[in-house]
């Protein structure tokens, strides 16, 4: 089974988990940010950091962070 969250009306170029991993931020193109309550997917909280990265292209940039999440210390994500 596999889930799919829906809101963007375009593409997500960036996500961002807790470190408990049930909290998603996404960035998308549309110019909008969304948190995520991950606790009813258990299938994401498997090797979650891994399958948000492969879907999202990457991690959050240090300029991203500033950007959409100023207000925490600035954390590499992913790759980058």
């Amino acid at each position: 089974h596999r889930a799919t969250l829906t809101s963007h009306t375009d593409s997500v170029f960036a996500v961002a988990l807790t470190p408990e991993g049930h909290t998603a931020l996404t960035g998308s193109w549309d110019d909008t940010t969304i948190l995520w309550n991950l606790r009813g997917l258990p299938q994401l909280l498997t090797r979650r950091t891994d399958q948000a990265c492969a879907a999202a292209g990457g991690g959050l940039t240090p300029t991203e962070w500033d950007r959409y999440i100023a207000a925490l210390p600035y954390r590499k994500t992913c790759d980058r």
